[in-house]
């Protein structure tokens, strides 16, 4: 272990001059991981540079080796990283608390993408495919290009969770929505999650009436718009047999119009 952390600072202080690592999973305990982090942020200081560690870890839970939460072998580095991956061997076809704990990072401050996930369940967690995800990658960049369009960093977060998220689903706990809002331009994306592939008519409530008078367009999958429209605090989404898709709202349609070209 002295060894190794040593190794890091060399590195980080002198050429190359690494600014962070990936880990593809921990052998050492949480002592030598908190050097690990105070080395790394040290020699990059110096050099007035930022470092990140990232993670990456399969489902160990599945291993007949080893049969532990993932979440749960490495909770006690969890302070020390910056960043995860999870996925690999993940069982992606449960529920959305299995994403939130296991997969999402959100309960312990951390950001994750995914390996495998469909990417539209992936969202209702800020979370998105690695390009080298094989079975995800053709949807990684049309959805980073989202985010920028839509100029995500400036927006606020309402996760299905908390019971401040201005939309919600009626009558099916398999259907989830969560809401990132930019109220300084009057605009909302909106991320629609399915935990099963059955073809469903969704009704979605609007519990913010001040969406009432906004326009909405639905980007499935196939990244075709569909008109929404709003009746009595409530709208109508048809999910063909997919894991979901995405609402853009905007108080004016022309805002609206704009987003879209920079969409499609």
């Amino acid at each position: 272990n002295n060894f190794y952390v040593e190794a890091v600072y060399w590195l980080a202080k002198n050429k190359p001059h690494i600014d962070g690592l990936y880990l593809d999973g921990i052998a050492f305990d949480r002592v030598t991981m908190r050097r690990v982090r105070m080395v790394l942020d040290d020699a990059c200081l110096e050099k007035n540079r930022t470092c990140e560690i990232d993670f990456h870890s399969g489902n160990t839970n599945a291993s007949p080796m080893r049969k532990v939460s993932p979440v749960l072998a490495i909770l006690q580095h969890m302070p020390y990283f910056d960043s995860l991956w999870l996925g690999e061997g993940f069982w992606w076809n449960r529920g959305p608390d299995y994403y939130l704990v296991e997969a999402s990072g959100i309960p312990f401050g951390l950001t994750s993408e995914t390996l495998g996930a469909p990417f539209e369940i992936s969202m209702l967690y800020g979370m998105a495919p690695r390009v080298t995800d094989i079975h995800t990658q053709k949807y990684a960049h049309s959805l980073w290009n989202l985010w920028d369009v839509f100029e995500i960093q400036k927006s606020l977060m309402y996760g299905y969770w908390s019971s401040d998220c201005p939309i919600s689903v009626i009558g099916n706990k398999n259907i989830k929505a969560t809401a990132y809002v930019r109220d300084d331009v009057g605009t909302a994306l909106v991320a629609i999650g399915a935990f099963n592939l059955a073809s469903k008519n969704m009704n979605i409530q609007l519990s913010s009436k001040k969406w009432s008078f906004y326009s909405m367009l639905y980007i499935s999958k196939n990244r075709k718009p569909h008109d929404v429209k709003y009746k009595n605090e409530t709208i109508n989404i048809r999910l063909p047999g997919q894991s979901g898709g995405f609402l853009l709202l905007a108080k004016y349609k022309s805002t609206l119009l704009s987003l879209l070209d920079g969409v499609i």
